[in-house]
């Protein structure tokens, strides 16, 4: 099955299939994929990821556009079989050779290449260690190591809680919102979040520990405490809402609304 593709879809490393293709190939929004550059000529690409969006656009393509310079209009092949999908950019199509001799294509790898040769990890020769990488679907391999994760996992699993996310805070916010610490915890909250049943709005501290809260917090200055482990032994040093992620984690698998 033959997609063009559009110029709002490269903006954003997509491929916009469409409601009428993606059911006829039996893909599913929401869901991420596997997907493999077929290139009969040379060597696989590795495989790529990417997720089917709400409207209908297949992410994580970036890798696609930089290896092959594809543009607005081209035209790519697309299969899905046995939980692969597969895509057939056009300079493969055509047979051209992958080395790419004289083309734009070739001269934007080798950029691809030297980019990577300026990255902080080469230049100064960082252990080559394997470091597992974030996705929503990957929780059971990957775990967080600083408060910023949390925000990661958070989003991943706000669904299956009472909130979801509004926004983080910063000085002007909370002066416009006249906001004041206590004076011995005078440290900012992190973000504001949503009651899904009442549509309030939370202050909200996210934490690793839900022990380190106290540190800088005051329990009557935050609502809701997220954290990816509770391991408070003195529960009143915490706000009354408590959310642990960990455990939201787990009740999804076992509810089988997350595979990991």
């Amino acid at each position: 099955m033959e997609i063009q593709i559009k110029e709002s879809a490269k903006k954003i490393k997509s491929l916009y299939l469409g409601a009428s293709i993606a059911q006829q190939l039996g893909l599913e929004t929401g869901k991420k994929y596997q997907i493999k550059i077929q290139e009969d000529i040379g060597t696989d690409l590795e495989l790529l990821t990417g997720t089917l969006t709400a409207s209908w656009n297949l992410g994580g393509l970036s890798r696609l556009y930089r290896r092959f310079n594809l543009n607005a209009d081209d035209s790519i092949d697309i299969s899905f079989d046995d939980g692969l999908i597969k895509l057939t950019p056009p300079i493969v199509k055509k047979n051209t050779p992958t080395s790419f001799s004289g083309s734009s294509n070739r001269e934007n790898d080798q950029n691809s290449k030297t980019n990577g040769e300026n990255a902080v990890f080469d230049k100064k020769k960082l252990k080559h260690i394997h470091i597992e990488a974030y996705s929503p679907g990957n929780l059971g391999r990957w775990t967080p190591r600083t408060e910023g994760d949390i925000y990661m996992i958070f989003g991943a699993l706000s669904e299956y809680t009472d909130f979801r996310y509004c926004c983080g805070t910063n000085q002007s916010l909370l002066s416009a919102l006249e906001y004041s610490p206590s004076e011995e915890h005078p440290a900012k909250p992190d973000a504001i979040i949503i009651d899904r049943d009442t549509n309030e709005y939370l202050i909200a501290e996210l934490k690793m520990k839900s022990s380190a809260f106290k540190s800088n917090h005051h329990p009557d200055d935050i609502d809701v405490l997220i954290c990816w482990e509770d391991d408070a032994k003195n529960q009143s040093s915490l706000p009354k809402r408590v959310l642990v992620l960990r455990e939201v984690l787990e009740s999804a698998v076992k509810a089988n609304e997350i595979e990991l």
